[in-house]
């Protein structure tokens, strides 16, 4: 468990020492960036990147971040996906970008990492992955926290913060409100969204309008969104089109990290999607 300690401290060094706020740099226009990214023509992406790194606004950092992760017109790097990340830490979603990038395979994993930005990211993780709320803003306290887990609770946390971490970077998501009901089953790799049908107490019992499942070569969700009612009409159709947004987004993170055996069955996560992020 040595290993944690060293790399979780240089990356909240360079957290505090690079981190671009919105208040400090002005906005930066990405559109030029994407535009050629969708055009397929990665020579003026990355012109135009490198433009705009030369006085970079958040949006620009998290761009740059997400090029590097998924390999958009540039080679794939988890290392300066991270360093980018770091800088717009303070951003909405950023913390759980940084989370969902250290607890993929890409990255090692970095376990130790992967935990830290998951409770900054204030995902609703089981209480067997939360550290004491004492250990979670000082790094050495929280690197001998994780020290006492076994291998088994480490793995098992790490790929539950992997999956809502990609869930949260994207969306915003409480564990109480109004919205998109969504239920995380580690155990069996399932993760499902609620329709406008679905009762508080079906959803407790894990009944869901589709499951995706990560072991799936695909998955299905069976619509059943009934007619709103006229005073919610506008919010319920916005769901209804958030939730095949959910659903890809979903299906991929939950390919995208190995699901470790032995995970607790206990482990039923429920929480709220609101609204993509913008």
């Amino acid at each position: 468990m040595k290993l944690l300690a060293l790399p979780l401290a240089a990356s909240v060094l360079l957290a505090v020492c690079g981190t671009v706020t919105a208040q400090t740099v002005p906005a930066a226009d990405t559109t030029p960036i994407v535009k050629a990214i969708e055009a397929k023509d990665c020579a003026s992406a990355a012109r135009a990147l490198n433009s705009a790194l030369e006085k970079p606004s958040p949006a620009v950092l998290v761009l740059a971040g997400s090029m590097f992760e998924q390999g958009l017109c540039l080679k794939p790097s988890a290392e300066r996906a991270a360093r980018f990340y770091l800088r717009a830490q303070e951003q909405p979603g950023v913390p759980a970008r940084l989370a969902a990038l250290y607890a993929s395979p890409a990255a090692g994993p970095d376990k130790g990492l992967a935990l830290w930005w998951g409770q900054r990211a204030e995902l609703p993780l089981p209480r067997d992955c939360e550290v004491a709320p004492e250990a979670r803003q000082d790094v050495e306290r929280f690197s001998t926290a994780l020290g006492g887990w076994s291998a088994a609770r480490l793995d098992g946390c790490v790929y539950v913060v992997g999956v809502l971490a990609s869930v949260g970077a994207e969306f915003v998501t409480t564990r109480t409100g109004e919205g998109l009901p969504a239920l995380f089953l580690p155990a069996s790799g399932q993760l499902t969204l609620a329709t406008d049908q679905l009762t508080q107490e079906a959803m407790d019992a894990g009944v869901g309008a589709g499951a995706i499942r990560g072991s799936a070569p695909g998955f299905q969700r069976a619509e059943s969104w009934s007619q709103p009612d006229t005073g919610k009409a506008r919010a319920r159709e916005e769901l209804k089109a958030l939730a095949p947004r959910v659903d890809r987004l979903a299906a991929d993170a939950l390919k995208r990290y190995p699901r470790p055996d032995g995970l607790d069955p206990a482990w039923r996560l429920n929480f709220i999607i609101t609204s993509q992020r913008s």
